[in-house]
């Protein structure tokens, strides 16, 4: 009898462990938290990091991070990368939409910067107002 207790509470215990395990993956996976790219094409984040930084101090803006967007990378890989200037490193990467207007979609995004269309628009940005909570935010 002490036998099949001991099986029944190792497999509960398997058991548990593999849901808390998928669970923590999930929540990784789907609730933004940072993530390193599969995309391993940081080089050019890298150079560009040195131009933002002196665009930064010229224009009086942020001297510590800097966020880059590369929309070449497919929508399905994390394409959004935060560089730290005084480390001189990236140390964070995630997911980022592009806007759906316009007829816009993954396969064929359609970029403007006319106010109002809902499109991404390219170029450089100020960080003005951050939306939504720790586990999923916005920027405009």
């Amino acid at each position: 009898m002490k036998r099949k207790n001991k099986l029944g509470c190792a497999l509960i215990a398997t058991i548990v462990a593999i849901v808390i395990i998928c669970g923590l993956y999930w929540a990784w996976k789907y609730y933004g938290l940072p993530e390193w790219s599969v995309y391993r094409g940081y080089k050019p984040v890298e150079e560009r990091a040195e131009g933002a930084l002196d665009f930064a101090k010229k224009h009086n803006m942020n001297e510590h991070y800097a966020l880059f967007v590369d929309y070449s990378i497919p929508s399905g890989t994390p394409r959004l990368f935060v560089w730290d200037f005084h480390k001189k490193k990236m140390i964070a990467s995630s997911y980022v939409m592009h806007g759906p207007g316009r007829g816009s979609t993954d396969e064929r995004p359609v970029f403007s910067n006319v106010p109002g269309s809902e499109c991404s628009s390219l170029g450089r940005f100020l960080i003005t107002k951050e939306h939504g909570n720790s586990l999923k935010r916005s920027f405009r």
